[in-house]
């Protein structure tokens, strides 16, 4: 017979195991449209600071902010940028991109700077980019940029060598868990539940995983069913526990449909119900089935 919940493990994708300024001279300006129509073959679509479509509106568009990116404005310089970047307008180069961001980044543009480190980031082995990297993360997260915060956070807490790192990397992933974040919510509350934030805390697990199922997120959900199933860190409520590991299971998680089957079968918080337990242990299984496929595929 199957055995009771599964418990929490690891924050894994599987859940638990089963256990602008003035013009340039109109001379100047002439010349730079010509430049452009005969030098920019990527011209289609839409870039960030065009009002038209297509060829024109990408001239139009470089001639407009490439006056006032000169003279220093940050928002036309991190607009540049990212049409280099996407090869918007222009041919795509990373390093013109960069150099652009870096303007707008050194005159305080907050974006320009999280966009710096993850242009930096796309060699993970360059250790100089990744110092780099974190140091432009660091001054986005100040700015309470939450996308830096939240990178930040993840970088120090997979890849940080240091104490100093880990313990950094919790202060950075409690301010995006406080900002709303979902991913960092459950996150959080899985290091609780395992000790690794700080002395193990039960209740303050049960807060984060609270706040993230509440948006939907499915291993959030599962984690917050198995607390009210085992009563950690709030009074046991095997009626709430199947009310989010249903949440999860109709969701298609693996683990809250096995751990759904088990309250079905033992009769917790529901009617005892061998047939939905069948039922339910029958699309675990082939949830499992799914995800290990995906898996293959991806190896």
């Amino acid at each position: 017979m199957p055995s009771s919940q599964a418990a929490i493990e690891t924050p894994t994708r599987r859940g638990h195991d089963a256990g602008r300024g003035d013009r340039f001279p109109t001379l100047l300006l002439a010349a730079l449209v010509s430049l452009l129509v005969t030098a920019s073959p990527v011209l289609a679509g839409r870039d960030a600071g065009a009002t038209t479509t297509g060829r024109a509106g990408y001239v139009a568009a470089f001639v407009d902010l490439l006056p006032a990116a000169a003279k220093g404005d940050a928002e036309a310089q991190y607009r540049l940028a990212l049409m280099y970047e996407r090869g918007q307008g222009v041919v795509a180069s990373p390093n013109t991109a960069l150099a652009w961001y870096r303007k707008a980044a050194q005159n305080g543009h907050v974006e320009a700077r999280y966009r710096i480190a993850m242009i930096l980031l796309a060699d993970p082995a360059d250790a100089a980019a990744r110092a780099e990297a974190l140091k432009w993360l660091r001054a986005a997260a100040k700015r309470d940029h939450l996308g830096a915060i939240r990178r930040l956070a993840v970088l120090l807490l997979d890849e940080g060598s240091r104490p100093q790192d880990r313990e950094e990397g919790l202060k950075w992933l409690t301010r995006a868990a406080e900002r709303g974040d979902k991913d960092a919510q459950y996150r959080l509350g899985t290091l609780l539940v395992r000790g690794e934030a700080q002395p193990r805390d039960y209740r303050g697990a049960v807060r984060w995983f609270r706040a993230a199922a509440r948006q939907g997120h499915v291993e959030a959900q599962t984690a917050l069913g198995y607390m009210y199933g085992e009563g950690l860190g709030v009074k046991r409520d095997d009626r709430s526990a199947v009310k989010w590991y249903r949440a999860a299971a109709e969701s298609g998680n693996a683990q809250a449909q096995y751990n759904l089957a088990v309250m079905y079968l033992k009769g917790r918080g529901v009617a005892a119900d061998p047939a939905r337990a069948s039922k339910w242990f029958a699309r675990a299984a082939r949830s499992r089935d799914e995800t290990d496929q995906e898996a293959d595929g991806r190896g």
